[in-house]
């Protein structure tokens, strides 16, 4: 019980308790009469989605202005305390060390048993990488710099599916869609007809989503940016390129470039909100590519991000039965050493007949560069004819 307390009576806790959590739940209430409004008055419902978003993110930004300032004040260098907070991460949050029979106790009495106040930054990477690399997870690492990570230090995939994502759909716009198609929300939807060269005698409708999230985006920095961190130019981030064998951070500034595929340096729109937008564009997809004899949902460039929400919102609009289809299930591992998890949760694909829905015939296709929640939109059963 103590324990508990000790964590609720934290900065960020606070924050979270105080400000965070009331704020979400009267976004979620607010957006619903809102999000009617805009179905009925478009000009005043979005413009009303507008301004609660961008309030909703400069309080965001004030709450990380604030975690930034009370991580300052109450900055620590303890080695010792950097590896319990490590390793009371994975024993409380990775889920496999009991299927990959890792003793993770045995990792604290050979790694953190021998970190003192005094070990230095490179003793302490080293038990960091040798603690991750007994659990024999290639998905599992450390980064010793912030920034865009990629598995094994790979970046030519990424480079690679950007590329093919810019040369493709321009190719798909100027060789397949009629007028040359559409680019909305952000760049995250690609729309059209498929023209008569294409598909003689048919009317077939084409819709590329290249990712679940980043449909709204607004030119505000980032709390980096406004308070660059105390470690810049220091001795950790000379080295970060430095013994990075599983993980590589990318800060480079051609990096942020390519939407989906890369960080981004400005302020992350609130889910609700960038949900709201998606659904707001794929209404008003639906309803200007009118009677089509079948739909392709291109799904080969999407990157994933955002949450299951935002796959499960996309679902929502082709799902064929008049009831909510269960899409998948998941469970959590709950914190403490023993493999505890929690009780099996079912997500369904929401109904409601209140937004446009496509019944007819549905393409969907994937490639080795969908990812994330991308690809567990090709997992749905709810669909029509795929």
């Amino acid at each position: 019980m103590a324990k508990l307390w000790a964590l609720l009576l934290t900065p960020d806790a606070l924050l979270q308790l105080l400000i965070l959590w009331p704020l979400e739940l009267y976004e979620a209430a607010a957006i619903l009469p809102v999000s009617f409004l805009r179905r009925h008055v478009p000009a005043l419902g979005g413009a009303l989605v507008v301004l609660m978003a961008l309030h909703g993110i400069l309080l965001r930004l004030f709450l990380e202005l604030l975690r930034a300032i009370f991580a300052r004040v109450t900055y620590s260098r303890d080695p010792a305390l950097a590896f319990r907070s490590f390793w009371r991460a994975v024993q409380d949050h990775y889920a496999f060390l009991e299927p990959r029979r890792v003793d993770w106790q045995l990792v604290h009495q050979l790694f953190g048993d021998t970190i003192q106040p005094a070990t230095s930054d490179d003793d302490l990477w080293i038990a960091l990488q040798e603690s991750v690399s007994l659990c024999d997870d290639p998905s599992l690492a450390v980064s010793r710099a912030a920034g865009t990570l990629t598995a094994r230090g790979h970046k030519l995939p990424t480079a690679a599916a950007l590329k093919f994502q810019q040369l493709t759909l321009a190719a798909i716009e100027r060789e397949h869609l009629t007028h040359r198609g559409r680019r909305i929300a952000n760049n995250r939807f690609v729309c059209g007809i498929l023209n008569a060269e294409t598909c003689p005698g048919w009317r077939i409708g084409y819709i590329c989503l290249t990712a679940m999230h980043g449909f709204v985006e607004f030119p505000l920095p980032r709390v980096d940016a406004l308070m660059p961190s105390w470690t810049t130019g220091g001795p950790a981030s000379k080295m970060a390129g430095a013994g990075q064998t599983l993980l590589e951070g990318s800060s480079k500034p051609g990096d942020s470039k390519g939407g989906a595929m890369a960080g981004s340096s400005a302020v992350p729109v609130p889910e609700i909100y960038d949900l709201e937008s998606m659904r707001w564009s794929l209404e008003a997809i639906l309803l200007g590519l009118g009677d089509v004899d079948g739909l392709i949902l291109d799904l080969r460039f999407n990157q994933g991000g955002g949450s299951h929400v935002a796959a499960l919102t996309v679902a929502s609009f082709f799902a064929s039965e008049n009831k909510a289809a269960l899409a998948f299930s998941t469970d959590e591992k709950l914190p403490g050493t023993t493999p505890r998890f929690s009780k099996r949760k079912k997500y369904y694909i929401p109904y409601t007949s209140r937004c446009s829905r496509y019944r007819g015939p549905l393409a969907v296709l994937q490639s080795q560069y969908t990812r994330g929640y991308g690809s567990t939109g090709c997992l749905f059963d709810g669909f029509g004819q795929i």
